[in-house]
């Protein structure tokens, strides 16, 4: 990711150097969030012989920072992170949802998911709160068949639980194509969950 302009490409710096002085190695800023959210960055590095995903705060003048990972793999590189984004989780005052999305390599078929990590920054600390499987689609040709498989999630809050409480519904479908005719449905499911997230700790599917 390429600073838009001198503060910051300073901000990228301070958060690169402080995230080696935790243990990582070879930080590369990947994502920053707004300034309505804080000062966060999502950064690939390596760490214990592993690539890693972590987050992690700006930090004022010389002190410590103690990054979140968020993601794991045997590289940087495995992780096949094409972009992550700030937004804010449900509206929570101290949840942050990063959304990573991955494009990982693939010699002969396509595929491309997200993931969240929603974050609860607090006192200047940053927790886990909960991951969640995002839309993901993949798709492979072989002569004149194609297949694409798409999965489509909503994330949606229960007005007025206390705590928070969430629901995750995934639409699952696979479409077949053949030349010149139109794409066929072979496979479709729905689910639906509903998740908990206390004002500390982290998330919990209810049962149903």
């Amino acid at each position: 990711m390429s600073p838009a302009d001198e503060l910051e490409r300073a901000r990228f710096e301070a958060i690169g150097r402080a995230v080696e002085k935790a243990g990582f190695a070879s930080p590369v800023v990947v994502g920053a969030s707004p300034a309505s959210l804080g000062p966060l960055s999502a950064l690939l590095a390596t760490h214990d012989g592993k690539g890693v995903l972590v987050v992690a705060s700006t930090p004022h003048g010389s002190e410590s920072v103690a990054p979140v990972e968020v993601e794991t793999g045997s590289t940087p590189a495995e992780l096949g992170v094409r972009g992550v984004r700030f937004e804010r989780f449900l509206d929570g005052a101290d949840l942050v949802d990063v959304v990573v999305e991955h494009t990982p390599f693939q010699l002969e078929s396509s595929h491309q998911f997200d993931r969240h990590h929603v974050v609860r920054t607090r006192g200047g600390a940053l927790t886990l709160a909960c991951d969640l499987d995002d839309d993901d689609t993949s798709s492979y040709a072989k002569g004149p068949r194609s297949v694409t498989s798409r999965r489509t999630v909503t994330v949606s809050r229960v007005p007025g639980a206390a705590p928070l409480q969430f629901d995750v519904k995934t639409v699952s479908a696979t479409e077949e194509r053949t030349a010149e005719a139109p794409p066929v449905v072979t496979d479709r499911t729905e689910s639906s969950t509903r998740y908990e997230l206390p004002p500390s700790g982290t998330c919990r599917a209810l049962p149903r």
